[in-house]
């Protein structure tokens, strides 16, 4: 049984963990949130945090692709962690 566990944004997710989106801030302007839906990164989606970067952002992995996100818009996604 996997026991999801709320954190505050991506910005806060351990490396390794699987998490959920569960939301997208609603001041992330449209351009941005249409480019994360591109990338798959929309509610209901899932990842795990692979690597932390310089300057807070973080890689994250998608299937058999990754992404770096930056530490704002990190900041920006709500999720639960799944592992």
């Amino acid at each position: 049984m996997t026991t999801a566990l709320l954190a505050d944004s991506m910005a806060t997710v351990g490396l390794g963990n699987a998490c959920r989106v569960v939301g997208i801030d609603e001041n992330v302007e449209h351009k941005q949130r249409r480019r994360l839906a591109e990338l798959g990164i929309r509610p209901g989606s899932t990842f795990t945090v692979t690597q932390r970067i310089s300057g807070g952002g973080l890689i994250i992995k998608k299937l058999s692709t990754r992404y770096a996100i930056d530490k704002r818009t990190a900041s920006r996604i709500e999720v639960e962690v799944l592992s």
